[in-house]
């Protein structure tokens, strides 16, 4: 079910910031989702990503799945933007910032709120 996708003149020539899911879903559904990472491609948008959200995504029960899970997502992804001290002092002011609003909400998604 390949769809055509029409997208944002705003997103064009940049770089997107995507979280685990969009690896997930596309792995598992890769004809739901070719139109919509062509798309991306043709109209020069590259996607980036944290070394977390690799991490997270290559989970799997057999190592076969993790390879091919990793073949893809470096077949998807340009630069992999790096955990440096910056991110790291971003990443400490963000925990003070939202204090007890951060319960319950997964790491991954604190290491993206600091891109």
């Amino acid at each position: 079910m390949d769809q055509s996708w029409q997208l944002p003149s705003f997103l064009h020539d940049s770089d997107l910031l995507v979280d685990t899911n969009l690896f997930i879903d596309s792995f598992i559904n890769p004809e739901n989702f070719a139109g919509f990472i062509s798309t991306l491609k043709e109209n020069g948008v590259e996607i980036v990503s944290t070394p977390f959200v690799k991490y997270e995504f290559l989970k799997s029960r057999t190592i076969d799945v993790v390879k091919r899970k990793e073949v893809y997502f470096d077949s998807l992804v340009g630069p992999i933007l790096p955990f440096d001290k910056t991110t790291e002092d971003q990443m400490i002011d963000l925990i003070e910032e939202y204090k007890q609003y951060m319960e319950g909400v997964p790491f991954v998604d604190l290491v993206l709120g600091c891109f």
